[in-house]
């Protein structure tokens, strides 16, 4: 019994520390200009992760980059569902969307405001929430197993009926 209750209080506590966990977010799925994308967040200091800060077709994880109405767009489209990670918890994540005396900009929307609106941030040298987003895949065209199973069960049963047939009962 003793091993059972560790057991339960080491999955309660995991469970907690990842409820609680910082820098984790849920993707949430938007739609920008007809193209779906999952648009997350992550915590960290601009200047080290400079490779994150380019259009996808550059390598990159921002879409927007170097396009302020495209990061405005984003930051419209995400509004409030990814939380307020900045500003002592009162800012979305920042939209980067150009350098700037080697700082990113970024497109950014306040929660107390109804309006996305442009800030330059520069955070050189702390930690910041930066918006990250990736093509949602298109859903796939081969066909589920249960189309599959249907079409043997009724080649199955054409099978019977046609033995049964050919012995005239």
């Amino acid at each position: 019994m003793g091993n059972l209750l560790r057991s339960a209080l080491a999955v309660a506590v995991g469970s907690l520390a990842l409820a609680f966990a910082p820098n984790t977010a849920e993707a949430v799925t938007v739609n920008v200009d007809g193209t779906n994308y999952d648009v997350t967040f992550f915590t960290g200091v601009a200047n080290s992760n400079l490779s994150k800060f380019q259009t996808t077709a550059n390598g990159g994880q921002m879409p927007w980059w170097g396009n302020s109405t495209l990061a405005k767009s984003f930051a419209t489209a995400v509004d409030s569902q990814l939380g307020k990670p900045n500003n002592s918890d009162t800012w979305g994540p920042y939209f980067g969307f150009a350098p700037e005396s080697g700082f990113p900009r970024n497109e950014s929307w306040y929660l107390g405001d109804t309006n996305v609106i442009s800030r330059d941030f520069f955070t050189q040298n702390f930690p910041v929430s930066w918006a990250i987003a990736t093509l949602t895949p298109p859903p796939s065209a081969v066909p589920g197993p249960l189309p599959l199973f249907g079409a043997a069960a009724a080649f199955g049963m054409s099978r019977r009926l046609r033995r049964r047939i050919q012995r005239g009962g």
